[in-house]
């Protein structure tokens, strides 16, 4: 039991999530930056607490970012085409299954980018060779 207890507090004392909302997160991120009281609040408040190496919408460091698409065919060729590239980035040349899972979600945000809006600025978000654009967005 006192192993257990160990590491229950081990993984909450490094758990962006939770340091979040403690107003202790590596990059800032606050309880006002989080949702609460709605279902999957975790796995909302997580994308942004976990940034990672970097993505489409974010630049490497410790915010990431929520995802979304209209259309459900959409969310899994942008995840595909981008797990690709992280795959040879990172050297794997084997056929490789990557679990995920699919949340559909109603947004209702001041910070929502929708890009198809025919905006210029975004045809640089949705360039599939680079992430500049997108970065750069996230960084906002």
């Amino acid at each position: 039991d006192a192993d257990l207890d160990s590491l229950v507090r081990l993984s909450a004392a490094t758990n962006s999530r939770l340091l979040a909302q403690e107003e202790r997160h590596p990059g800032g991120l606050g309880r006002g930056d989080l949702v609460f009281g709605v279902p999957y609040s975790k796995i909302v408040n997580g994308a942004f607490a976990y940034g990672g190496q970097g993505a489409r919408f974010h630049p490497p460091g410790p915010r990431g970012a929520w995802y979304c698409a209209l259309d459900v065919a959409t969310c899994l060729a942008e995840v595909a085409h981008h797990r690709i590239v992280h795959l040879r980035e990172t050297g794997v040349t084997e056929e490789t299954d990557v679990p995920y899972r699919l949340f559909l979600a109603d947004i209702h945000a001041q910070d929502f980018a929708l890009l198809d809006d025919g905006d210029s600025r975004a045809r640089s978000c949705l360039d599939p060779d680079s992430y500049v654009g997108g970065q750069a967005l996230g960084a906002r």
